[in-house]
């Protein structure tokens, strides 16, 4: 796995984990995860893509580490609408 930050920036995340309490190991999970996900822009081939919505679909929780969602539900009405067929 790449690390995304800069040592300073390393430095600033290992002295926030103070603030995590007891769920260190956690947190530092979490962070680990979110700086080396997949960001808006980034381009995917279509395997990858198809790969990570099967696995996205699998998680038990449907939100990351820090509690955003990674995921919605839209009724039909609501995406004929986004796509003007309403």
């Amino acid at each position: 796995m790449l690390w995304r930050l800069s040592d300073g920036d390393t430095i600033r995340e290992v002295l926030n984990l103070r603030q995590a309490g007891e769920n260190i190991a956690e947190h530092w999970a979490a962070t680990i995860a979110c700086h080396a996900a997949i960001r808006d822009g980034d381009r995917l081939d279509e395997a990858s893509a198809v790969r990570l919505a099967y696995e996205a679909i699998k998680l038990h929780t449907k939100r990351c580490p820090h509690g955003r969602p990674i995921m919605t539900i839209i009724n039909r009405t609501d995406l004929l609408k986004s796509v003007k067929r309403l």
